[in-house]
């Protein structure tokens, strides 16, 4: 019985770590783009019942190639780490980041209104604006392009949607948010 157990406990621990493995991005150690996916489609479909209104954010860090080019990647890499960091702790248990790729993030925020998406997201970006990254002290900002999701709203709808006013706040100036 008891090898039966330890058995049992080992296959546990091997399926929980590849999970996790399939779930986290391996550098920010925050969900990836799979699991993004998979948790919004269940979240969307939530929400067509419900009537909930999820809201999607998608940010980028303005100029990156920039720091990566004077300060190399492992600098970079670290700037992502601290990112992802704020991002954890900016937001509710009950929403969801994650890497989107490259210099990409990615927020999912349940039942949330324009007002309170907005003032989310620019507590977030203020915060990174007056961070000092890594022990080199390097300043930068971030753009947003956030879309709603309503009841006839497909992921994919609603991911290009975010991406259209991320480029649309880049292309105005960066450090900035669009909404419409």
């Amino acid at each position: 019985i008891k090898a039966k157990i330890k058995n049992h406990l080992a296959v546990k621990y091997y399926q929980d770590t590849l999970k996790i493995n399939t779930d986290v991005d391996q550098l920010t150690q925050i969900a990836n783009r799979r699991r993004f996916d998979e948790t919004m489609t269940v979240e969307i479909n939530k929400a067509k019942r419900t009537g909930t209104i999820l809201s999607v954010l998608l940010l980028d860090i303005d100029h990156f190639k920039k720091i990566n080019d004077s300060w190399g990647h492992a600098i970079g890499d670290r700037i992502l780490c601290e990112i992802g960091q704020i991002l954890k702790d900016s937001v509710r248990d009950e929403d969801l980041i994650a890497r989107f790729g490259g210099e990409e993030f990615v927020i999912m925020v349940k039942c949330s209104n324009y007002a309170s998406t907005i003032k989310l997201v620019n507590r977030i970006r203020n915060r990174i604006e007056k961070q000092s990254f890594t022990e080199n002290c390097i300043d930068l900002t971030v753009s947003f392009g956030i879309a709603e999701i309503q009841s006839h709203t497909e992921l994919t709808e609603a991911l290009e949607l975010a991406d259209q006013r991320l480029y649309a706040a880049k292309n105005n100036g960066r450090n900035q948010v669009c909404f419409h």
